[in-house]
């Protein structure tokens, strides 16, 4: 749970924008949407639906496969 949080959360912090992102909540923005739970079982980080970059939403597909992720 300390390593999500510090990836998101922390990590929002840090630049001072935890009111745009860093957890899941209405009207905040996000950058990569899992098809599963990471609470749940740390491997479901690389669970990835979608990535949102620059307002554009890509498949992650060749992303993943770019930098050595596996499905």
């Amino acid at each position: 749970m300390k390593i999500l949080e510090a990836a998101t959360m922390t990590a929002a912090r840090a630049p001072g924008v935890e009111n745009e992102s860093g957890s899941l909540e209405v009207g905040k923005r996000a950058d990569v949407l899992l098809h599963a739970n990471p609470l749940a079982e740390m491997r479901n980080t690389r669970a990835i639906g979608r990535i949102v970059a620059a307002e554009v939403v890509s498949d992650p597909s060749s992303l993943c496969q770019r930098v050595g992720f596996g499905p």
